[in-house]
């Protein structure tokens, strides 16, 4: 049934500032406390267990393919270059759940992969600062780099969500 389906279209804004191409994407959690449903094997997992990032790079590239406009130049295709960029992407997601709740992930150029749980990060720490709304900058940086918070600011602005905008 089409109850459980999710599917929005979003307006963007990017500007960046690192030394990094940062690539972003969305994977999509079972609840608020970040636990993932790994799409191989079906086990649940919360962030800090093994296998978390990798389960939510495969929910990530889930979430690429269902952005309905492959010639946005969106999330997949986006990589830093020092500058504001506008643009919108659409996707649809099967809901868990009755809800659908994503959270963003940001794989850099040199392979380090960090999510907005500080326990699913190699160094332990958050590398998101929420904004209010659905706008967050981040740091890409090891240890926090030079904590500055702006090598990744993105806003996002609903523009319809199941077809009611």
């Amino acid at each position: 049934s089409n109850n459980n389906k999710v599917t929005a279209e979003l307006f963007s804004y990017f500007n960046e500032s690192s030394s990094l191409a940062n690539k972003l994407s969305f994977y999509q959690l079972a609840d608020d406390q970040g636990t993932i449903v790994d799409p191989v094997s079906g086990a649940r997992l919360t962030p800090g267990a093994d296998g978390y990032r990798e389960a939510a790079l495969k929910q990530a590239e889930i979430f690429e393919a269902s952005d309905r406009v492959s010639t946005d130049d969106d999330l997949d295709s986006r990589k830093s270059q020092d500058s504001a960029q506008m643009g919108s992407f659409s996707f649809a997601l099967e809901a868990i759940n009755g809800t659908a709740l994503l959270a963003p992930i940001v794989t850099t150029s040199d392979g380090v992969v960090w999510t907005t749980f500080a326990e699913a990060n190699q160094d332990g720490l958050d590398h998101f600062q929420w904004q209010g709304g659905l706008s967050f900058k981040m740091e890409d940086q090891p240890g926090l780099g030079d904590r500055d918070f702006n090598d990744l600011q993105v806003v996002l602005t609903p523009l319809e969500i199941n077809g009611i905008s």
